[in-house]
């Protein structure tokens, strides 16, 4: 392994993917999450912010330049087209910090995408993760987090690709159907590999 490895981490809504990267964290990985760098880059004087205000207008904004992430989200998602236009803005600015920052890092470098295949990251990392689960049970588990309604669910979903789509991509699947105990197993697994392997994250 060089000294710069990234593993690039992606899966449905409600598949786990926060407790996998936060067991990584615990365990001393790096973990780049794309959520957290979208929040970043619409700060105020960061780019993700400029683009919007110049695409979409002062509206959004508070009196601080702070972006109004639930005004916004209610303008676009009546829209599709709203949708695309946002994203065309948004994921090349958020794709381009986030390995900016891997590669500044040394080390296995962790990327947690909901979105790694559609916005073509697959390419720029070493191997693929997909966290995959039953569908019922990401079913309850987004209607337990987000006190919404299985239609809700459901309708995101769709706007998804599926699980069966996902692991096309996938160098490893990590199955989390069962507990905490059992995912814990499966990613102390796919560490070790690179142990048995010679290449220690």
């Amino acid at each position: 392994m060089s000294a710069r490895y990234i593993i690039g981490i992606t899966g449905g809504i409600g598949s786990g993917k926060s407790a996998v990267t936060e067991y990584l964290r615990s365990k001393g990985h790096t973990v780049i999450c794309a959520d957290e760098v979208s929040r970043q880059v619409v700060m105020p004087g960061q780019p993700g912010n400029d683009a919007i205000r110049q695409a979409l207008g002062d509206d959004f904004f508070d009196d601080d330049g702070m972006l109004d992430r639930k005004k916004l989200g209610a303008y676009v998602f009546e829209d599709s087209q709203r949708v695309l236009q946002l994203n065309s803005l948004l994921h090349p600015i958020i794709v381009a910090r986030i390995f900016e920052t891997a590669q500044a890092q040394d080390g296995v470098v962790f990327i947690d995408a909901a979105l790694l295949i559609q916005a073509d990251m697959t390419p720029r990392v070493d191997r693929v993760w997909v966290v995959a689960a039953d569908k019922d049970m990401r079913i309850r588990r987004v209607m337990a987090r987000d006190k919404c309604t299985e239609q809700d669910v459901l309708r995101r979903m769709d706007n998804q690709m599926s699980d069966f789509d996902l692991i096309a991509y996938a160098d490893d699947v990590i199955d989390n159907s069962g507990g905490l105990t059992e995912l814990y197993a499966q990613i102390d697994r796919l560490l070790e590999s690179f142990k048995d392997s010679g290449e220690k994250p």
